[in-house]
């Protein structure tokens, strides 16, 4: 498939009173054809996963065009540098966070990245390490228990000098991580706890205890 086919299909599913999938801030100004997630993903499962057309899609200033390049990329196929390169193409947006569960999380570099972010100083790339964390948890894999409490401790000891961007993150790691086992799910319950309600500058209150029971009541844990 081309390009230009992409675009006349991912046209196709932006139809007259159809509610813009998201707004100027969550795309940085980049163009969009008015999709959400569930519209892109429709056209992504007719393509084959195609990194070739992947990276012409990232290399395009359409949001959307961007969005279904994680649905049909490889995280398996890129190198160390490759993918530190291809990180330097996005920006906090629903594209990045999408990159990293789709793409980063995927690779056989996922952790090398997460411990490399999670210690730097720039907001956005806590935020990829936090996005690709969270999805890292939700999979099966052989990281120890260890490795996801070292993260909870972490989250707990910064969470408070952090930005909202990169706090909202953190939200996310902490429940996919006590989703996975009866002792993570202990550990997330005493992070949330100590993190309390978090009071964010757009007047919302997130409380992620309160975020954490409603996630277990919808998802089981992933070992018991």
């Amino acid at each position: 498939m081309t390009v230009d086919e992409v675009v006349s299909k991912l046209k196709s599913e932006s139809k007259e009173g159809v509610k813009n999938g998201w707004s100027i801030l969550d795309t940085c100004g980049e163009e969009t054809f008015g999709l959400n997630f569930s519209r892109v993903q429709n056209v992504a499962k007719n393509i084959k996963n195609d990194p070739c057309l992947a990276d012409e899609l990232y290399a395009s200033t359409n949001h959307d065009l961007k969005v279904l390049a994680t649905y049909i990329d490889d995280g398996k196929s890129y190198s160390l540098d490759e993918l530190n390169n291809r990180v330097k193409q996005l920006y906090l947006s629903p594209f990045a966070e999408k990159f990293c569960h789709h793409v980063m999380a995927k690779s056989p570099h996922a952790v090398h990245f997460i411990d490399e972010w999670t210690n730097c100083e720039i907001g956005d790339y806590k935020c990829y390490a936090y996005f690709t964390l969270a999805e890292v948890a939700r999979q099966k894999n052989n990281l120890s228990d260890e490795f996801y409490a070292r993260q909870l401790r972490e989250i707990a000891a910064r969470f408070h000098e952090e930005p909202d961007t990169v706090k909202q993150a953190m939200q996310e790691a902490i429940l996919s991580i006590g989703c996975r086992d009866s002792k993570l799910k202990k550990q997330s319950y005493i992070v949330a706890g100590a993190i309390g309600k978090v009071s964010l500058e757009d007047g919302k209150v997130n409380d992620t205890t309160q975020k954490l029971e409603k996630k277990l009541n919808v998802r089981k844990l992933m070992k018991t």
